[in-house]
C-alpha cells in the first residue's frame, strides 16, 4: 500500500501499523510525535493499522535551553 510519510510517498506492506513504520525506520518510538491524517496519535495507539493513502507525519521534538 502507498502512504505519505513526511511528504514522501512510501510503499508499505498491507496491514502495517504506525509502530511497524517506526520500527522499520529505526525511529525511537518513545521519542517522536506522530500525526496520521493531521490528527495527533497518542503513543498507546501506535498499533493502529495504516490504510492506503494515509498521510503520516513523524515529528522529532527539539530539546534545549
Amino acid at each position: 500500500m502507498r502512504v505519505t510519510v513526511n511528504g514522501q510517498e512510501r510503499d508499505l506492506a498491507a496491514g502495517s501499523s504506525v509502530r511497524d513504520l517506526l520500527l522499520g525506520d529505526r525511529e525511537p518510538v518513545g521519542h517522536v510525535v506522530v500525526e496520521v491524517n493531521r490528527e495527533y496519535l497518542p503513543r498507546d495507539q501506535y498499533g493502529v493499522r495504516l490504510r492506503e493513502g494515509d498521510r503520516v507525519e513523524i515529528i522529532h521534538p527539539a530539546f534545549g535551553g
